[in-house]
């Protein structure tokens, strides 16, 4: 034992057996067994260490004679840690050709874990998609926190000057993109999972256009155009890069719009 290693303090060591009686249960890694405890001398630092691998708690009603044996379960923390690393890796490589091996390699971590934490290949897809989508509001909110009367309008120049901020900005927006227009076949997503990588935005639109005065029937017609324009704009951006053409088409585009909400607060 190393020195710095802390002070002897008793523990208490288990000796477990299962029940062969009719208490026996399984469930997935739960047991009921029997434990036989007896007191031993370890260094504080062995003793968290085992606290920490461990957690033992007795069966109600079975006091000192009935135990669970609870496996650790996945360190959320770490976990989101993980996930945000995944979500980084796919804006990068995209989804095209996601492996979970090259994937598990870049990240310095293994396919084993990325399973233990997420399930699938397409589990993981879904949770990392569902993450850049809150990424993305989180932005908003944060533009919504400053100011909440911000209009949908002005709300939208925001993305595109966020949009062209930075190289990632732009590459985590384009994951949405790639899970709505690539094959299921090919992502394995369902239809509900590439759908919602377009209604979320639509949907937040024409929200923003009803309580400005806009006509909820009108609302819905008129928030799909503006996320088609944004949408066009976006794969417009990636593939040529010309910032100030697209500038002015947008402008252009919401120029309308507030001309639109305008006219409906000032006829209503």
């Amino acid at each position: 034992m190393k020195e710095n290693d802390g002070p002897l303090e008793p523990v208490w060591r288990a000796s477990l057996r299962a029940e062969r009686s009719s208490g026996f249960r399984r469930r997935g890694v739960v047991l009921l067994v029997s434990v036989t405890v007896r007191p031993l001398r370890v260094c504080a630092k062995a003793s968290a260490q085992l606290t920490a691998r461990t957690t033992v708690t007795s069966t109600p009603g079975q006091e000192g004679l009935g135990w669970r044996l609870v496996a650790r379960t996945p360190n959320i923390e770490m976990k989101q840690e993980l996930l945000d690393r995944v979500v980084a890796y796919l804006a990068e490589h995209g989804l095209g050709d996601m492996s979970l091996r090259p994937m598990a390699a870049a990240l310095e971590t293994s396919p084993n874990r990325l399973v233990h934490h997420f399930g699938s290949k397409q589990e993981l897809l879904v949770a990392a998609l569902a993450r850049a989508i809150q990424i993305q509001v989180e932005v908003r909110d944060g533009w919504l926190q400053r100011d909440p009367s911000i209009s949908q309008a002005d709300q939208l120049r925001r993305w595109w000057k966020w949009l062209n901020a930075s190289p990632a900005n732009l590459s985590l927006a384009r994951l949405g993109l790639e899970a709505a227009t690539l094959e299921a076949t090919h992502t394995g997503l369902t239809g509900d999972v590439r759908a919602d990588q377009i209604g979320v935005w639509r949907t937040d639109i024409e929200l923003r256009l009803s309580h400005e005065g806009i006509p909820r029937s009108q609302a819905v017609t008129e928030a799909s155009l503006l996320k088609a324009l944004f949408t066009g704009l976006m794969v417009d951006l990636m593939a040529t890069g010309d910032r100030a053409r697209l500038t002015r088409a947008l402008e252009t585009g919401l120029t309308r719009v507030e001309a639109m909400i305008a006219a409906a607060n000032y006829f209503p």
